[in-house]
C-alpha cells in the first residue's frame, strides 16, 4: 500500500528489480500508474496498478482478489500507507482520530488478515509495517500520527 510515491514505490522499485511480482495500490489512480509505468520500465518485470482507498474493507478485499486472480499468492505485504497529521492533543477530535487510525493501523490489520491465509498455505511469507519514528520517539504536537506509529509498532 501507499505504493505510487515514497518509500512505497522505493520498495515496489526494489523487488521489481530483484525479480518480483508486483502489485502497488494507492489512492490517486493517475499517480499510482505514473508509478507502476516508471518501475516496469526501470526493470521489465510485472507490476500491476491497483487503485484503492485501504480506509475501506470492501477495497482492500477487492485489491487482494486482484492479487490472488492475477498472481495466485502473496509472498510478501508491505503496509505502508499513511499520511502525517500533527497537532496537539486537545486538538485532535474523534474524526481525525478515527481517519488516522483507519489509515494506518486498521489498513494494515485488515491487509494482513486477508494475506495471512495465503502464505501459510504456501509455508511462509513476510509482512513490512513501515511507520514512522514519531512511533518511538514522540514530539509535543505530533499526535495522532505518534500514537497510530506506536501501535503499528506493537
Amino acid at each position: 500500500s501507499g505504493g505510487s510515491e515514497g518509500i512505497g514505490r522505493a520498495a515496489a522499485l526494489s523487488m521489481s528489480e530483484e525479480g518480483a511480482n508486483v502489485v502497488i495500490c494507492a489512492r490517486r489512480a493517475d499517480v499510482l500508474n505514473r508509478a507502476a509505468d516508471d518501475i516496469r520500465r526501470a526493470t521489465g518485470g510485472k507490476v500491476l496498478a491497483v487503485p484503492a482507498d485501504v480506509t475501506r474493507i470492501e477495497q482492500i478485499q477487492s485489491l487482494f482478489e486482484t492479487i490472488i486472480a492475477e498472481l495466485d499468492d502473496i509472498d510478501i505485504l508491505v503496509n505502508n500507507a499513511g499520511a502525517s497529521s500533527e497537532m496537539a492533543f486537545e486538538a485532535a477530535g474523534d474524526e481525525t482520530w478515527q481517519v488516522d487510525l483507519d489509515l494506518k493501523l486498521f489498513a494494515a490489520v485488515r491487509s494482513s488478515w486477508l494475506a495471512v491465509p495465503h502464505m501459510r498455505a504456501r509455508g511462509g511469507g513476510r509482512i513490512i509495517n513501515i511507520t514512522t519514528f514519531g512511533g518511538k520517539v514522540p514530539e509535543a504536537a505530533s499526535i495522532p500520527t505518534s500514537v497510530s506509529g506506536l501501535l503499528e509498532l506493537l
